[in-house]
């Protein structure tokens, strides 16, 4: 449980920094 909610979370911020990323670059669609 704890192992899925922290591999939960990292996957999150990668798609939150990613998301943010390619929204400065092109449009807000990461996600």
């Amino acid at each position: 449980m704890g192992n899925n909610r922290g591999a939960k979370a990292l996957r999150f911020v990668v798609c939150f920094v990613t998301g943010l990323a390619v929204a400065m670059a092109f449009a807000p669609k990461a996600c």
